[in-house]
């Protein structure tokens, strides 16, 4: 009998539900492509008629296409998959285009009182219409090429080196599939590392039926020839969930949400991400005496001061994606203030490591970010 790969029939999916945020930033976006329709259109003159509804209706279909997957409605198929690829990268060329035109357009009413400009507004909606277009590519190519960001750690807990690597959010689904992954490992087993962390979401959707070739990524993951480890996010599923354990069986990968685990000198504690377990996290205990080195796994790096309170050598963190993409990069550095946003710091004895993530959600593109893959070398003092 065929094996069922993507779940079980019958199974019902999670659903989002819309919510007043929701409805008002689909709102907010229709707006947006509708005034980057009307400039865009208008450069053409007479076809202005035929160009404004043709592109205005491309841009109404490609966001209710990509509000729709938000909901995790949809057929997984090579057409959905292919939609949700072109869907994303509409949202960062009317961005990157529309933010272009806005900025022109301000330039060339503040330029033209009182002046005579012989650029016309048609070579600035032109002009920004290509810069939507180049910037749009290069962060495509960008998110699909993850650097290795090396960390030194010193600690007099270890007495030979010891290699951890950090991989986050890879949002496997109907974006990052096979490919994707095998580059992802290829990278990591040339890295040589004594233990591989995954700081929660590894899936897109809530839903391991959104990658079609989940059982060849399964084959990717399980190659790694050292211990692999995770957590969940607020993208997955429970660790209950057969689906989910399933596809964790497979792929050699042991999950520690709310458990702990010892690697030679390492000692791993994970922290449920997923939003079902949320409320089951228990309190951190004291740390601070172990003589092991102690990693502590969470998603969200809200939970980076209760580790460092409790005395972790090590706290390693996700989910932000650093913004991903400017000017998103700007909100989350606000929202989660520099540290927890992203990169290495330091609280109390612990140090912190949160991760711009590995793979992309929703846009598949990367501007002012890096797909990272984190080298944290443990060595002795």
């Amino acid at each position: 009998m065929k094996e069922q790969r993507n779940g079980k029939p019958g199974q019902e999916e999670r659903r989002e539900k819309p919510n007043l945020r929701w409805v008002l930033e689909l709102i907010l976006a229709l707006a947006f492509v509708l005034y980057t329709a009307f400039r865009f259109a208008a450069i053409f003159g007479g076809m202005f008629k035929v160009l404004f509804p043709v592109f205005g209706a491309l841009g109404v279909f490609l966001l209710a296409f990509q509000a729709i997957t938000t909901l995790g409605r949809g057929r997984y198929s090579a057409l959905y998959s292919a939609l949700v690829f072109l869907s994303g990268l509409y949202i960062a060329f009317l961005v990157y285009s529309g933010c272009g035109l806005l900025v022109f357009d301000a330039l060339y009413a503040i330029l033209a009182f009182g002046f005579h400009l012989p650029v016309s507004p048609a070579l600035l909606t032109g002009l920004a219409a290509l810069t939507g277009v180049l910037v749009t590519l290069y962060g495509a190519v960008h998110a699909a090429r993850p650097v290795v960001v090396p960390v030194r750690v010193p600690t007099a807990k270890v007495k030979t080196p010891y290699r951890v690597v950090q991989l986050s959010d890879l949002h496997i689904g109907a974006v990052i599939g096979r490919r994707r992954i095998a580059s992802v490992v290829r990278q990591v087993s040339g890295l040589c590392p004594d233990l591989v962390v995954i700081t929660g979401d590894l899936f897109n959707r809530r839903s391991c039926r959104e990658c079609r070739d989940l059982h060849l990524v399964e084959r990717e993951l399980s190659s790694l020839s050292c211990p692999v480890v995770c957590v969940t996010g607020n993208h997955d599923l429970s660790g209950s969930d057969p689906d989910f354990s399933s596809f964790l069986s497979r792929s050699g990968i042991l999950l520690v949400d709310e458990k702990e685990e010892d690697f030679g000198p390492v000692r791993v504690i994970g922290r449920s991400g997923c939003r079902e377990e949320m409320e089951n996290r228990r309190p951190l205990p004291d740390l601070s005496g172990d003589a092991r080195l102690t990693i502590v796994l969470d998603h969200n790096p809200k939970g980076m001061e209760e580790a460092a309170f409790a005395g972790a050598d090590l706290a390693l963190f996700g989910h932000t994606h650093a913004g991903q993409f400017f000017p998103c990069t700007l909100m989350t550095r606000w929202y989660y203030g520099k540290a927890a946003n992203h990169g290495v710091s330091k609280d109390r004895n612990t140090t912190c490591i949160v991760s711009s993530g590995t793979g992309c959600f929703q846009c598949p593109v990367r501007v002012g970010t890096n797909a990272e893959i984190v080298r944290i070398d443990v060595y002795p003092v």
